[in-house]
């Protein structure tokens, strides 16, 4: 969040127009991958509705909201580097201006290291992307501060080739491109991959199932 002085700056008494808006905007640079009505884009809204006497205008507020997204998105960019480490069958390091920046390959999910597969995953990654240059499609950011994107090689997503390959699951909380349902399920009919199992378990159920027994 930018400085509130640098607020207030921004936003002046009465209305305030759209070249204004989207400043605010990219000053903020909300960068959650699902563009949510995040805390910190609540304080803003609440902020600016106050600024331009619009709190109590439920239209004018829900038309900041969609201005503020709308920024959000055009903060992402796409960049480019070498794939310089592989952490999982969905996370790989890529070098962006001599400093490595952790990529988080979106709408998939790799079984864990520990699960099944898990290895097997990695190193599926790894063949498709290790010392490659890579383009990333970026789609935001995570909690864990990892860039949320596409990674493509030569022309081809390898999200989805690891959907293809059966190393990977398409991650339905977070599924924007639904042709990767189709991927998947030519995967699972032909038992590729972790598919050759007979009932493979999501590593975000897995994960749960994990926590639970912890819990326990």
């Amino acid at each position: 969040m930018p400085p509130s002085n640098e607020l207030h700056g921004l936003v002046g008494p009465g209305s305030i127009n759209n070249a204004q808006l989207q400043a605010l905007a990219l000053e903020a640079d909300f960068r959650d991958a699902s563009w949510s009505y995040t805390p910190e884009l609540r304080r803003l809204t609440d902020l600016v509705a106050e600024r331009c006497a619009c709190r109590w205008h439920g239209i004018r507020v829900g038309v900041l909201i969609a201005l503020l997204a709308i920024g959000a998105g055009a903060a992402h960019a796409d960049f480019s580097g070498r794939v310089i480490g592989v952490l999982d069958g969905d996370t790989v390091d890529v070098l962006v201006d001599l400093k490595p920046v952790r990529v988080r390959l979106a709408e998939i999910d790799a079984p864990e290291k520990a699960q099944p597969w898990g290895t097997r995953s990695r190193q599926a990654l790894w063949g498709f992307a290790f010392g490659q240059l890579a383009t990333v499609k970026e789609q935001g950011t995570d909690r864990y501060k990892r860039t949320i994107g596409t990674l493509v090689i030569d022309g081809r997503s390898v999200n989805r080739a690891m959907v293809d390959v059966g190393m990977a699951w398409v991650y339905p909380q977070y599924l924007r491109d639904r042709t990767l349902l189709d991927a998947q399920r030519q995967a699972r009919a032909q038992g590729r991959g972790l598919w050759a199992d007979s009932d493979p378990v999501p590593q975000w159920e897995w994960r749960a199932t994990r926590r639970g027994s912890a819990g326990e």
